[in-house]
């Protein structure tokens, strides 16, 4: 049976409407909307409190949905590219600071062109993995407002362009 079918059956069997249930669950109606539509599937967090809430086993809850595990194992992989993509933006921003104390004669003995290498290559690492979450979000229907799109681009051009301005000093 699909999990958006269980859940409702269970949710109308206790004669709990969605708000009822939300509120047990700390979510928002919309939330448990989303999963009765099979718009998206709740988190593993939410499954514990789900099982709890309405006395259904992990198991039921999980196993009878083959789509269940599935969504689980890619929010693991989002999580991870996550955690990946942070370390490498960090370390962007360590290669940046390198390339500007080149500049200063006293640490001349950094390796401008080196260091600019491992920072090109490091962007194309971070491009690689935004790419990656924002597939894995759109396999998974998880959709950002307008405004968080924006912004994202703006951030991501800003950064191209302090690059290209970095990569014009080194040369």
């Amino acid at each position: 049976m699909k999990f958006s079918i269980m859940l409702k059956q269970e949710r109308k069997n206790r004669s709990m409407t969605q708000s009822d249930l939300a509120e047990r669950l700390y979510v928002s109606n919309k939330t448990i909307s989303n999963w009765e539509t099979e718009r998206t599937l709740p988190d593993l967090d939410n499954l514990i409190l789900l099982s709890r809430e309405l006395n259904i086993s992990l198991d039921k809850l999980l196993l009878e949905d083959p789509t269940m595990i599935d969504n689980l194992k890619l929010k693991i992989g989002l999580k991870e590219s996550r955690v990946f993509l942070l370390f490498a933006s960090c370390t962007n921003f360590l290669l940046l600071i390198l390339l500007m104390i080149n500049r200063v004669p006293k640490y001349s003995f950094i390796s401008g062109p080196v260091i600019l290498i491992a920072l090109l290559s490091n962007v194309v690492v971070v491009l690689a993995l935004a790419i990656r979450i924002q597939e894995t979000e759109k396999g998974m229907h998880i959709q950002y407002s307008f405004t968080r799109k924006v912004f994202a681009t703006i951030v991501a051009v800003i950064v191209f362009i302090l690059v290209l301005v970095l990569v014009h000093m080194t040369l």
